[in-house]
Order: C-alpha cells, then structure tokens, then sequence
C-alpha cells in the first residue's frame, strides 16, 4: 500500500474489524504510518478515525476536485461516499 501523502483524498474499504465494509476518505497519515479516516458523519475531520493501512483496501476513486488542494470538507467527503455507496 501506498504510504506517502499521495493517499490523501482517496476512497477507502475496511476489511477488518467491527467496522469492515465501511466506506472511508482517507484524511491523514499519522506519525506511525497509520491513515487516518472520516466519513463526514460519525467520523469528521475534527475526530477521524485511526486504522492500519493493512486493513483498507483502495477504490481508485478520490474526493472530487478539493484533494488535490488539501481542503476537504465533511460535507464534500458526505456527497462523494453517497455517489460511490449508491453504486
């Protein structure tokens, strides 16, 4: 898995633990080269949630236009999520 800030903005799957199938935006690596997470609604830029990039599996699809430019907003990562789960 990709480990540099190249990641941010990309559209992530848990695979493991209790919230495995839960769709995610990737936000942030932490310092140990864990990614951090948000979906816009339980978990927010404010409060993202900490997982092992091990147990995410990549999309290829990225939060539209705002990524590449570092400001994403919980209600952009909202809209993107509902786009992708409707599928």
């Amino acid at each position: 898995m990709k480990s540099d800030t190249s990641v941010i903005g990309q559209i992530v799957v848990s695979k493991v633990g209790r919230d495995q199938g839960h769709v995610y935006c990737v936000v942030g690596i932490s310092k140990d080269n864990k990614w951090l997470l948000a979906d816009g609604r339980k978990r927010t830029l404010d409060h993202p949630k900490v997982k092992n990039s091990r147990h995410l599996q990549i999309l290829h699809a990225v939060v539209e236009g705002e990524a590449e430019c570092g400001k994403i907003s919980d209600l952009t990562i909202r809209a993107t999520l509902a786009k992708i789960i409707a599928r």
